[in-house]
């Protein structure tokens, strides 16, 4: 894994191995696409699991991967 994220309070508890989810799929993405193209790939993913969440019913989970993506882009704001 790439960056260690340090700061999980912000997260609902549980949330963590989302977050370390988004992390390597970031990292992944980074390696293959360059840190801009990976924020833009990251963006996609984000706003298409809202979607989906929403088409399946579980409209519930939405704010908690909200607050996990919210940690996600507050741990690599100016990067």
């Amino acid at each position: 894994m790439g960056t260690i994220l340090h700061d999980r309070s912000l997260l609902p508890e549980g949330d963590s191995d989302l977050l370390d989810m988004v992390q390597d799929t970031y990292d992944r993405a980074r390696r293959v696409l360059g840190p801009t193209d990976a924020r833009r790939y990251i963006r996609l993913r984000e706003d298409d699991l809202y979607r989906h969440l929403e088409a399946l019913g579980l409209e519930d989970g939405v704010p908690r991967v909200k607050a996990v993506y919210a940690a996600f882009w507050r741990l690599h704001a100016g990067m």
